[in-house]
């Protein structure tokens, strides 16, 4: 049914290579798929749809309407599907794909004599070379190896593998491959008398098919017709389809007979007698025939997907249906590298149920809630409660109506999954918190997909009533750690020796902490919950170390120095001091003494940072400089801190926006108002310490100048001038920096750490001592 061109751009690849080896790989923590369900792919496929994401592409949605408003899917549909995201290159993923070429060479060896076969070492017998535009193009498409792998099958089981009858048509089945080539004609010979009948009408089939991909047009018709009007033979039920499919090849080869090939496709669109062929004629006639994909082929392709039946054309019908969603929407609205256009032409997705669904349901706009809410009212379907609840807050009109809904479906019922989800999500974003609690401990009991899992247990975690609570919930199994390259959230791919033992390998199999547990952690819960929560134990042990140490880091910063020796005592515990840079800490008689040791300690573990990280966090060893600048921190009251350098996923591509530490989502149950109030107080003061170069080079020099004498300040201003030039600097830092580079070397001309401070900014009148080198 398609011609593809074929073409191996070798420049380009190496280009990719060259640009993928140069490029920085930073860690991604996958909890939830948001592109894909989860793998296997086939457990959605077979209906276990689990909560299904707007962000899904659209070919997941339609499987996921047909089953929550039905007809499920159908064996034949769901292999449909398989052989799409083939096409699509991701049936490697989770090896959904099945490759017919390699069954068929393994099939035809279960017959006895079977000969070699002759492979074109570039084609292996699938692709014509066309000399006329010097490219290969496909000739015998999968569904050739496919037909000829079930029908040996067939024959046999009937015959017997060993049998004359079944030699016979495997030998002219090779006969047919050959002809794949286009080289040179290969026609299996007529069937003998002696052959069984169904031989024979076979033997009629594969004489047209080798006709067919020998480019002999007239030929290939003229025998796909007889077969066509022969009601004996088991390939009558295709012939009409052969027919209008040679006919349009033909048209590309003579455009004179694109009229005769319309014709025939549209006689065969009007039949009822053939109505497994429609979908499939459907498709030829405007992909191959008309070369035309207009709105109402679009809303034809919907309805088909929509109310099944269309066999072996669900396959081509979802390629096209989503390739022409694409071109009518032109923009992924879940894709932040390609905002969204001004003016969407919204009505064209309204004229059939399921692309206003999808539309609807991927819509960022709150006000598709009243589109929602209004096709929910007049069918009362499963999408539309769906989409409903997706969109709602509770002080909208008719929620009520779409919570009583959502609560009357059962376990058992299509959709319960994604239903429950929104719904309990809508609950506990209006602050029914204790009511949703022991609904999502039955539903977490339920085998789920493990995005699902997780997303429950991120609502199970907001409804919480204490901290203890909070933490067991906040704990959960990643998905898939990969790197952000993966936008696609493919299998890992294209990671070296270095990745995959040094990266990934600390964290594979741990339970990590979420966006959404670290944001309650880092913005909304006070420093002496934070403290509890480091010292409890009950974090994951992954993240344990870098809770400690931001907690240490934010307690310095909120001069809550004397509260920080539980702390450091742990940070030694935990082999976090081996340099013993926190025993002066924890033996200083004075607040500034114990002050400045912890400033010592932090300045030499650029790890160390008041917030902690989302999934894999911070990758470099602790104690070494990170090579991408991912050292001490930036002020937290700006968008790149707390929202994305936390979440590394989020280092690639536009920043987010801001996330209001205050919206109804980070809501949890555990935090008081009073809580939250203290916690908003400290994250103010935190905002007014700058950066941490700015802080270390004021706080150093501060020290400094107190206690000259001190052999530990000249090390300590080194270390706070590497923080800037390997940290995150503001407007104030460079000024301020300069200021303490020339007080290094005024001061300590010849301590060893001043001649490994250099500073590399324009000043002709400092002594040549002081100058940059």
């Amino acid at each position: 049914m398609k011609n593809i061109l074929v073409a191996v751009l070798i420049a380009g690849a190496l280009a990719l290579a060259i640009a993928v080896a140069c490029m920085p790989i930073f860690p991604k923590t996958v909890f939830t798929f948001e592109r894909h369900p989860d793998f296997p792919r086939t457990t959605y496929l077979s209906g276990k749809l689990g909560v299904f994401q707007p962000s899904y592409a659209r070919s997941y949605l339609v499987i996921a309407y047909r089953y929550l408003n039905g007809p499920a899917l159908t064996a034949d549909e769901q292999q449909q599907v398989r052989e799409y995201w083939k096409d699509r290159e991701s049936g490697d993923w989770d090896k959904t794909a099945i490759y017919w070429i390699e069954r068929w060479e393994a099939a035809r060896e279960t017959v006895s004599g079977a000969a070699p076969q002759t492979k074109s070492a570039v084609t292996r017998g699938r692709y014509a070379f066309n000399p006329q535009t010097n490219a290969f193009v496909l000739n015998c498409a999968e569904d050739a190896y496919n037909t000829a792998v079930q029908t040996l099958g067939d024959r046999g089981a009937r015959f017997g593998l060993r049998s004359a009858a079944l030699r016979s048509w495997r030998d002219a089945q090779d006969m047919v491959f050959q002809s794949c080539d286009a080289t040179g004609a290969v026609i299996p010979p007529a069937a003998t008398p002696d052959l069984p009948e169904l031989i024979r009408a076979d033997r009629e089939y594969q004489i047209a098919a080798a006709h067919f991909y020998a480019n002999h047009y007239v030929e290939a018709e003229a025998r796909f017709r007889r077969i066509a009007g022969d009601g004996q033979s088991p390939w009558q039920w295709i012939g009409p389809y052969l027919v209008v499919r040679t006919l349009a090849r033909a048209a590309d080869a003579e455009e004179g007979r694109r009229a005769d090939a319309e014709k025939a496709a549209r006689e065969l669109l009007a039949s009822k007698t053939y109505s497994r062929l429609l979908g499939m004629t459907t498709v030829l006639l405007h992909r191959v025939i008309l070369k035309q994909r207009d709105e109402a082929y679009f809303h034809a392709l919907a309805q088909d997907l929509a109310g099944g039946g269309s066999v072996r054309g669900w396959r081509e019908e979802l390629w096209d249906y989503t390739t022409l969603y694409d071109k009518f929407i032109a923009y992924d609205p879940w894709d932040r590298w390609n905002p969204e256009p001004k003016k969407v032409d919204a009505e064209i997705f309204y004229r059939d149920d399921l692309s206003d669904w999808i539309f609807t349901f991927q819509q960022r706009d709150p006000k598709a809630y009243d589109h929602a809410l209004e096709r929910w009212r007049r069918t009362h379907n499963r999408p539309w409660l769906i989409a409903g609840l997706r969109h709602a807050d509770w002080t909208r009109r008719g929620v009520n109506e779409l919570i009583a809904a959502a609560s009357d479906v059962k376990p058992s019922d299509p959709g319960f999954e994604a239903i429950a989800y929104y719904r309990l999500a809508l609950l506990i974003d209006s602050g029914y918190k204790s009511e949703a609690r022991e609904e999502l401990d039955r539903i977490l009991s339920l085998d789920m997909p493990k995005s699902s899992v997780n997303l429950f247990r991120g609502l199970r975690m907001r409804t919480a009533r204490n901290l203890a609570g909070f933490l067991t919930f906040a704990a959960r199994r990643p998905v898939m750690l990969t790197t952000d390259w993966n936008e696609g959230e493919r299998p890992p791919w294209g990671q070296n020796e270095r990745w995959e033992r040094g990266m990934v390998a600390p964290a594979a199999g741990k339970d990590l902490l979420d966006r959404d547990s670290i944001k309650v952690l880092n913005e909304r819960t006070p420093i002496r919950l934070l403290r509890q929560a480091a010292l409890s134990g009950s974090v994951p042990g992954y993240h344990e170390p870098d809770l400690v140490l931001s907690v240490f880091t934010r307690a310095v910063l909120l001069d809550d120095v004397e509260d920080g020796v539980p702390l450091a005592q742990r940070l030694r515990a935990m082999g976090a001091d081996r340099s013993g840079y926190l025993a002066p800490y924890l033996s200083a008689a004075e607040p500034e003494a114990r002050r400045f040791a912890a400033i010592f300690y932090l300045l030499h573990h650029p790890e160390a940072r008041p917030y902690v990280a989302s999934g894999m966090g911070r990758l470099t060893r602790a104690g070494r400089i990170d090579d991408y600048r991912d050292n001490w921190w930036c002020p937290v009251d700006i968008q790149v801190e707390l929202d994305a350098r936390t979440n590394m996923s989020q280092y690639s591509g536009p920043l987010p926006e801001r996330q209001d530490p205050d919206a109804p989502r980070w809501g949890v149950a555990f935090l008081s108002a009073d809580d939250r109030k203290e916690a908003a107080q400290e994250m103010k003061r935190l905002a007014a310490t700058g950066s941490g170069p700015d802080f270390f080079i004021a706080e150093t020099m501060r020290w400094a100048k107190a206690h000259p004498s001190d052999p530990r300040v000249p090390e300590a201003l080194r270390w706070a001038l590497r923080s800037q030039r390997y940290g995150c600097v503001t407007r104030h830092t460079a000024a301020a920096a300069e200021m303490a580079w020339k007080y290094l070397w005024r001061r300590y001309p010849k301590n060893p750490w001043t001649r490994l401070s250099y500073y590399p900014f324009e000043s002709e009148n400092l002594p040549a001592p002081y100058r940059p080198r």
